[in-house]
């Protein structure tokens, strides 16, 4: 399906108006402070007494130092987060000592000898925090500030996004949402004073940014996991706010097939024990996703912020590094009524696409719910692992199978391990969170998965007795294997999950089978086919069968290279089996809930 963006040409600017114009106009601050306290709205003064608290913090640091050769994204994120709460607080207080803090924060970031342009998420980030400093602060700072900001807004942001940027906005990945929307924040708040560069940065947000939509068709799946969809989705609707609120229009972009249904996808990543379906380069832990709000008021369903509300409520709320986008989250649930949010009414979610998954997550409530996710998809897509074909388990409040997720990228910078090569025989298969001995899926005679390959989810189950799919693995596994069709299903009321994979060996070659499953849980070896799993007073019992006799392993997570971090806690258990030249056989694994 294709959708029509409509052209900037003759890009009405009327609405720009005075300043403030990005995301919080003048005037609106009385409305937000009588809304966050209404009664039934705790968890919104919540979220906003903890960007007044940023802001305090901030007030006794001195600015962030130009930090040398290297990348400056943390340092760009850090001037975000500083910047953005507290002209915050300054414009939900009108304490002046904010805004001053803001302005030395701002004007020396000026200062900089440039903004990494090299490296354009850098310079993107920067963009957006020194474009929300100079709109929300318009009329408080004095005019040499605010010549100063708008001509470091311009020459070393919008002026470098094509020589030094490159094709950063061009991409099929977050790069694309993060660096439009930068640039478009950053045209926008200095739009009458430089209109035609402003004019061709919005231009050129609006004839590139369909190639990253086109990522979310037809379901909404996000291919680069939890943990990104934060980060490229955030500045995907960073940027659609912008330019619905300034241009009157979104010109077609929040028309793309799946984008508005993205949403429900990263709500269900969210696990019962508080973690995440981690595939991918994501961390596992679920955080209070600040971005949910915004599709929330889009689509008139509070439902979609069930989890956050929640979390808001017990307090003690962690952010991570989202809390640079914080005060737009208290906007954003500002302007709808979450005094009553009903609990999400779907329980199953499937996506086809560049990344079919399959998750179930039985209730919304308790710690001990049941969730199964299984992943389809290509190694070789942007953050992606050789994980196709792997599930993840939770019951009882144990994570009995579990993804790593990634790591920070920095360890490999400094052991000359180019993370970044997707290729068959690249440095990133090497890494250990990377390859599939640590997902829980199949290796075949210690070869790697076939990084191009499309593992596709061919059927899905979805009825009271039995939740699961069926996953064609043949791609994947075409180096080492004819075909490979792995069946999940969950049964007995969420009590047996059953894995059964159906293989051939190629012609002349046999084939050395590793079945492995991450865990959180302790494991012992009971028989030829069966390995035991426990954690306190739950238990999971591992059973298999397969072609001949079966080797049951327990291994450890610990990687051989020194360039991976550890993995405390957790442990992989698994089976061995052989099939000779040609033989088709199958391997069936039983896990077997108990208390």
């Amino acid at each position: 399906m294709s959708v029509a963006v409509q052209s900037a040409v003759g890009l009405d600017s009327s609405h720009l108006g005075d300043h403030p114009r990005l995301f919080l106009r003048k005037g609106e601050e009385a409305q937000v402070n009588r809304t966050i306290r209404k009664k039934g709205n705790k968890f919104l003064l919540e979220a906003h007494y903890n960007c007044i608290s940023i802001a305090d913090n901030t007030l006794g640091l001195p600015p962030c130092k130009w930090p040398g050769e290297g990348h400056i994204l943390a340092t760009s994120r850090e001037i975000l987060r500083r910047v953005i709460n507290l002209s915050y607080a300054y414009r939900t207080t009108g304490h002046y000592p904010y805004a001053k803090r803001a302005e030395e924060e701002m004007l020396n970031a000026c200062m900089f000898p440039h903004w990494d342009p090299g490296h354009y998420l850098d310079t993107a980030e920067m963009l957006f925090a020194m474009a929300v400093g100079y709109d929300w602060l318009y009329d408080y700072l004095p005019e040499g500030s605010r010549a100063m900001i708008r001509e470091s807004i311009l020459r070393k942001g919008l002026l470098t996004a094509d020589s030094h940027g490159g094709s950063s906005h061009k991409s099929t990945n977050n790069w694309n949402s993060v660096c439009n929307a930068g640039l478009v924040a950053g045209a926008t708040a200095i739009f009458e004073h430089y209109p035609e560069e402003a004019r061709h940065r919005v231009e050129e947000a609006l004839k590139y940014n369909p190639i990253v939509l086109a990522e979310y068709a037809p379901d909404g799946a996000y291919p680069e996991g939890y943990s990104y969809w934060s980060y490229g989705t955030g500045y995907q609707v960073i940027l659609l706010t912008i330019l619905e609120e300034n241009y009157g229009s979104c010109f077609g972009l929040d028309s793309y097939p799946g984008f508005m249904q993205t949403g429900y996808f990263e709500q269900i990543m969210c696990t019962p024990t508080g973690h995440c379906f981690s595939f991918s380069d994501s961390g596992d832990k679920a955080l209070c996703n600040l971005m949910l709000f915004w599709f929330s008021n889009r689509l008139n369903d509070p439902s979609l912020v069930y989890l956050e509300k929640k979390m808001l409520e017990k307090g003690n709320v962690d952010f991570g590094i989202e809390d640079r986008f914080l005060p737009l989250m208290v906007l954003w649930a500002s302007k709808q009524d979450l005094a009553e949010v009903p609990q999400p009414s779907r329980n199953v979610w499937h996506s086809a696409g560049m990344v079919p998954l399959f998750i179930y997550r039985s209730g919304w409530d308790s710690p001990e719910d049941s969730y199964l996710g299984v992943k389809g998809g290509k190694p070789s897509v942007s953050h992606g692992h050789m994980d196709s074909g792997e599930f993840y388990f939770e019951k009882g409040g144990v994570i009995w199978a579990k993804d790593m997720g990634g790591q920070s990228y920095g360890t490999f910078y400094k052991n000359n391990v180019n993370c970044w090569d997707f290729s068959q025989d690249g440095d990133r298969w090497g890494i250990w969170r990377n390859c599939s001995v640590m997902h829980n899926t199949l290796t075949v005679n210690d070869g790697r998965h076939l990084a191009d390959a499309f593992t596709d989810i061919t059927e899905i189950y979805d009825t009271p007795e039995c939740k699961g799919c069926v996953v064609d693995m043949s791609q994947a596994m075409s180096l080492q294997l004819d075909s490979a069709i792995r069946k999940i299903s969950l049964t007995d009321n969420d009590c047996l999950l059953t894995i059964e994979d159906n293989l051939k060996a190629k012609a002349g070659e046999d084939a050395k089978v590793y079945w492995n499953m991450t865990t959180c849980a302790s494991a012992k070896i009971i028989s030829a086919n069966e390995i035991l799993l426990t954690s306190g007073k739950k238990s999971l019992r591992v059973v298999a069968e397969g072609p001949g006799a079966l080797e049951p392993v327990i291994l450890s997570t610990k990687s051989p290279f020194s360039w991976d971090i550890p993995n405390p806690g957790t442990c992989r258990i698994g089976f061995f089996a052989n099939l000779s030249a040609s033989e088709s056989g199958r391997i069936t694994v039983k896990l077997i809930y108990g208390k």
